[in-house]
């Protein structure tokens, strides 16, 4: 079960580990500061053109990933519940 990200990009529902919110203005600094660090790593993606709405925790056996996405993660969340 594949779940779309938005721009065509898709994860397997059953590697996703979280999906996040990220609002400016109440995004909790270890938030921050944790999306900071897996820049840092080389673990961050992008599947947005615009500004990122929320971000989605995957992770393997063999590696982390976080991506960003322009879709809320309200719906992101309503689509892995479909699945």
């Amino acid at each position: 079960m594949l779940i779309h990200l938005g721009n065509g990009y898709l994860v397997r529902g059953d590697d996703v580990i979280g999906i996040f919110d990220i609002d400016g203005e109440t995004t909790p600094q270890i938030t921050t500061d944790f999306l900071k660090a897996a820049q840092k790593k080389g673990e961050c993606e992008s599947a947005v053109l615009d500004i990122p709405r929320s971000f989605v925790l995957t992770g393997s056996k063999t590696e982390q990933k976080v991506i960003l996405s322009h879709i809320s993660s309200s719906a992101l969340a309503t689509r892995k519940k479909g699945y």
